[in-house]
């Protein structure tokens, strides 16, 4: 992250009393969706709704009522004319996109926020400030080839891990197992920079171009395996988000299917948390 200098007692700076309510952030996240969906439209982008979001469209015909972000995909070559277009200029004066080109954060993938606020995300570094946003991630082609398919996905979830790790500076895992591979791989790798892992991803990307692929997926995300489906699965359609119409992949039984499995059916309420993010108007 190239202009990472927001430190850590920024934090002090903003308290629970004024932390936004749940529902104050949703209304942020849904107007910069909206501005975003306008954005696309315009610039003749291709998008789609996806994980919880379409979860939460299919379902509930908006958000998932305990749910907090907003996630949206894709096709490779228009999210990097997306990235292009929005390199020196905002979609809107209050929206801002952040990615690790425009050296604004170290995601693999791409933030559009509202630079009115601010947010912290527990779990990361003190510099991964940033304020309430969405999640763009990029779809991409595969190997026709299911071996090579498998191998990719592997490869590329090990180096997201190693970013993930590298960005949060923490080595602990839910048993004492993983805490130790987590400590021996950062230990091991500690030559290797976010910027090298990055040019390893690109790189596996760039083999297969998403239009002439059978195959593609989401595996920029934790859903690395369970998001590879046939390039005939994103055929746009028009869904229901809250108070108006989003584009949908016309597959979405299969992808909500083998990601969340039976998604009609409601998780056990210990399970119905949102994501740990703090969001504050800026002072």
């Amino acid at each position: 992250m190239k202009d990472s200098n927001i430190s850590y007692d920024i934090r002090n700076n903003y308290t629970e009393e004024n932390k936004m309510p749940i529902e104050t952030v949703k209304e942020i996240e849904y107007n910069i969706l909206c501005s975003f969906a306008d954005f696309c439209e315009e610039n003749n982008l291709r998008y789609y709704l996806e994980y919880g979001t379409l979860l939460g469209a299919v379902r509930h015909k908006g958000f998932i009522p305990w749910d907090d972000d907003i996630d949206v995909t894709m096709p490779r070559p228009d999210y990097e004319k997306f990235k292009s277009l929005t390199s020196d200029k905002n979609i809107s004066p209050n929206y801002e996109t952040f990615s690790y080109d425009n050296g604004k954060t170290d995601y693999n993938f791409v933030k559009v926020i509202d630079n009115r606020t601010i947010a912290f995300e527990e779990y990361f570094k003190p510099c991964y400030t940033i304020g309430v946003y969405i999640d763009v991630f990029p779809i991409d082609g595969l190997p026709n080839n299911k071996i090579l398919r498998n191998l990719m996905c592997i490869r590329l979830n090990l180096w997201r891990q190693l970013l993930c790790m590298k960005m949060t500076e923490k080595g602990e895992g839910k048993t004492k197992l993983k805490t130790l591979f987590k400590k021996i791989l950062l230990t091991v790798t500690r030559g290797i920079s976010i910027s090298d892992i990055h040019k390893k991803i690109d790189h596996a990307f760039d083999q297969y171009e998403y239009d002439k692929s059978k195959y593609v997926g989401m595996v920029n995300h934790r859903a690395v395996y369970k998001g590879v489906v046939k390039r005939e699965e994103y055929i746009p359609i028009q869904i229901m988000f809250e108070n108006r119409k989003f584009c949908a992949p016309s597959g979405y039984d299969k992808l909500l299917s083998q990601i969340y499995g039976d998604y009609n059916k409601l998780p056990p309420k210990e399970e119905r948390i949102p994501h740990e993010v703090y969001a504050y108007w800026k002072k």
